[in-house]
C-alpha cells in the first residue's frame, strides 16, 4: 500500500501478519478548523497572522440562473478545491470507505511521483468532518441527533431521512444557504437565499464512460431549476 506524501502508514490488528479483520491505512494530523472563510486576507491575498496564501479563481458564471464554478487555493492544502472536491465524512460508521477522497501524490519504490485520490476510511467515533468547497476543514462531534461544532464555527449539521428512506446530511452554512450531502458524503443540492435557484449535483457511476470520469463518485454535472446545466469531464482526475 502507498500513502500520500507527508502521510504515515498505520496498522490496526492483532499482529503484523494481515488477517481478514485487520486494517492498514494512511494517517496524518490535519490542520485545525479554520474559523473564517478568508480571515481578512490581504494583498495576493496572504493571511497576515499565519502567512497562508489564499487564491480564488472563478472559471464559470452563468449569465442566467445560479450556476457557478469557483476554485480556491489554500497553501495549507497545497491544491485547488471546489464543489468537485467537497465531501462530508460520518466517522460514526465502522471502517468503511467514503465517497470523498484526498487529492495527493505518492512516490513509488523507483522514486517516481504519481497523482492519486486517496479515499477516506471512517473510524467508528462520534465525529464528523466537512471539507468545504472553499477548502476549509470543519470538525464536529456528538450523537447524530445532537451534533455540535467548535465555538468559533457558525455552521450547523443535522441528519434526516429523505422521501426515499435514505440518510441525508443537512448543512446550514454561515451564509444561511443550505447544502445537502448524501450518506456517502457527496454534495447533492444547495439552496441559497436572495432568490438564486437551487443547484443540484450529479456524479459518475459504474455506467459512466471513462472519457467523462475514470471512476464512480466524481462530479460530472450541475443543474439549476431554470434548466441550466454545466457538465464536467474528469478523465485526467487521479483515480482511487
Amino acid at each position: 500500500m502507498m500513502c500520500p506524501n507527508s502521510y504515515f502508514y498505520q496498522y490496526h490488528g492483532t499482529s503484523h501478519l494481515l488477517k481478514g479483520n485487520d486494517h492498514v491505512y494512511c494517517s496524518k494530523r490535519l490542520i485545525t478548523t479554520e474559523p473564517c472563510t478568508d480571515c481578512d486576507a490581504k494583498g495576493n491575498p496572504i493571511h497576515p497572522g499565519t502567512g497562508q496564501k489564499l487564491q480564488v479563481e472563478t472559471d464559470y458564471v452563468s449569465p442566467t440562473g445560479g450556476l457557478e464554478f469557483t476554485r480556491t487555493y489554500r497553501s495549507t492544502n497545497g491544491f485547488f478545491t471546489s464543489i468537485a472536491t467537497t465531501y462530508f465524512v460520518d466517522n460514526s460508521l465502522p471502517a468503511i470507505l467514503t465517497g470523498g477522497c484526498y487529492p495527493g501524490t505518492f512516490t513509488d519504490p523507483a522514486g517516481i511521483i504519481h497523482n492519486y485520490c486517496f479515499p477516506y476510511l471512517t473510524n467508528n467515533t462520534q465525529t464528523y468532518r466537512l471539507f468545504t468547497p472553499e477548502g476549509r476543514y470543519l470538525n464536529f462531534s456528538g450523537p447524530a441527533n445532537a451534533i455540535v461544532a467548535k465555538a468559533d464555527v457558525n455552521t450547523q449539521i443535522s441528519q434526516r431521512i429523505n422521501a426515499s428512506g435514505a440518510i441525508e446530511w443537512v448543512i446550514q452554512n454561515e451564509d444561511n444557504s443550505t447544502s445537502i450531502y448524501s450518506a456517502q458524503g457527496l454534495l447533492l443540492r444547495k439552496t441559497s437565499l436572495g432568490g438564486r435557484p437551487d443547484i443540484s449535483y450529479s456524479y459518475s457511476d459504474a455506467a459512466t464512460s471513462p472519457s467523462i470520469a475514470p471512476r464512480p463518485g466524481l462530479l460530472i454535472r450541475m443543474s439549476d431549476e431554470g434548466g441550466g446545466t454545466w457538465t464536467l469531464a474528469m478523465a485526467s482526475w487521479p483515480a482511487c
